[in-house]
């Protein structure tokens, strides 16, 4: 019995069960920002913007930028038609050497040529270009005068899986376009895909992107051509059956080469030099190296096609250096542009010869970064930036020989030269395209024609 006094013992209530933990938050889907506004630089977005064709980095100055050459200019009256407006643009931002090169474009198109263009997602500042009759669906298609426009701002988007880069491009004589932008000028959206991983953009044939930047683009080019070309002065080449052919058979029949291609096959077991046998380890490329593919290696030409199986040689007819700031000799060297000659280029076994130019970057110390299995060999007569036909007398006063190439001294001017040469100054400009003829310099190769 519990005395009346004493309360029955109750246990405590139980303590509240603990708060539920919230749940984990998921992690924010990923968006593709756009890289940049206009013409105003913003950081790298995910994932980061490829290079552009030019190989650069987006350019900041806003759509009518301030630069070397000024909104004065020559272009400014014609700033308003279809393609005045790309070389204004390009004469207020890098002056005359970025209007020239626009203009070499436009010169194509006004002979109904095909511009050399990139697939690579442009930068701002670049030029999207459309060759004659041009252009499908997103990009539209151009007459047969084709068309340019002026790439203003580039982002990114993605749709079931696949990414997809919108181009901005302001343009003067289009039909159908989105908007004015802020100088009044119109543009479109253009809405393309992409790959990522090696910036591409799908494109109709014949429409792409020209860098802004007056240094060549990277990658094929326009093909540079000059009389002074050892291609020019290579005799013909007679096919034999088990001799000397295709690529190989054209660099045996250079002058200065043909002991050195017969002294390198002489070491080959079978006695047969395929081209991939030939040194080449070189990384700095002069005047009358080779330049060596390996099998399956990159053949930098617009078809995007490799070597086959027994490699692929051309001989270096020219090279240009090409710097930063742009045109300026002391400034860094920031890439090559490479003009080569050669033999069976289509691969179907010919001894057919032609002439390509391409643009590759370069490296820190100035060594042409090329593709994997690439390189240059410099183990012949004509390597070292002379060509094998080239007449080099020690003595300035010698007399120059006619149809051959002469490399440049100290102390020469063109006067002197077609004087020792007996022929006029202006056959010796038209014969190598100078377009100064004042500004010749030591070790330059001139064909005298």
């Amino acid at each position: 019995m519990i005395p009346k006094d004493i309360k029955p013992f109750t246990p405590p209530p139980p303590p509240p069960p603990p708060p539920p933990k919230p749940a984990p938050k998921a992690p924010p889907p990923v968006q593709l920002k756009a890289t940049t506004t206009g013409f105003d630089p913003k950081p790298a977005s995910n994932p980061p913007p490829p290079k552009g064709p030019g190989g650069g980095t987006p350019l900041p100055p806003p759509v009518f930028p301030k630069g070397p050459g000024g909104p004065q200019g020559p272009y400014k009256d014609v700033r308003n038609t279809e393609l005045g407006y790309p070389l204004f643009q390009q004469w207020n931002r890098w002056g005359q050497a970025g209007a020239d090169k626009i203009q070499k474009v436009e010169d194509k198109l006004a002979a109904g040529q095909n511009p050399v263009v990139s697939n690579k997602v442009p930068q701002p500042g670049d030029l999207m270009v459309w060759g004659p009759n041009a252009g499908s669906g997103a990009t539209g298609k151009a007459d047969q005068a084709g068309h340019m426009g002026v790439v203003e701002n580039v982002s990114y988007s993605v749709k079931n899986g696949q990414t997809y880069v919108t181009v901005r491009v302001s343009e003067q004589n289009w039909d159908n376009h989105d908007g004015v932008n802020g100088a009044g000028v119109p543009y479109r959206d253009i809405t393309l895909p992409v790959n990522m991983a090696t910036g591409q953009v799908t494109l109709p044939s014949h429409v792409g992107f020209v860098g802004s930047n007056p240094n060549p683009d990277l990658g094929p080019n326009d093909t540079i051509t000059n009389d002074a070309f050892q291609i020019n002065h290579t005799p013909e080449h007679v096919h034999v059956d088990g001799g000397y052919n295709e690529c190989v058979g054209y660099i045996h029949d250079i002058p200065g080469y043909t002991s050195t291609i017969e002294n390198l096959a002489t070491s080959q077991d079978d006695k047969f030099l395929a081209a991939k046998e030939i040194p080449h380890d070189g990384k700095t490329p002069h005047q009358g190296d080779l330049i060596v593919f390996d099998s399956g290696s990159d053949l930098i030409n617009e078809q995007g096609g490799k070597a086959g199986s027994l490699g692929h040689v051309g001989y270096v007819e020219q090279v240009n250096k090409n710097y930063d700031p742009p045109g300026d000799p002391n400034g860094k060297v920031v890439s090559y542009t490479i003009t080569m000659s050669e033999a069976n280029a289509k691969g179907n076994g010919g001894d057919d010869r032609s002439l390509r130019t391409f643009t590759v970057p370069a490296n820190e110390n100035g060594e042409a970064q090329l593709p994997t299995g690439v390189g240059f060999y410099s183990g012949g007569s004509g390597s070292g930036g002379t060509a094998p036909v080239t007449s080099t007398p020690s003595n300035p006063n010698t007399p120059v020989t006619r149809g051959q190439s002469y490399t440049v001294h100290a102390g020469d001017t063109l006067t002197s030269i077609a004087t020792r040469a007996g022929v006029g100054v202006n056959d010796i400009v038209r014969a190598n395209n100078l377009k100064d003829p004042n500004s010749i310099f030591e070790g330059q190769s001139l064909y005298i024609p």
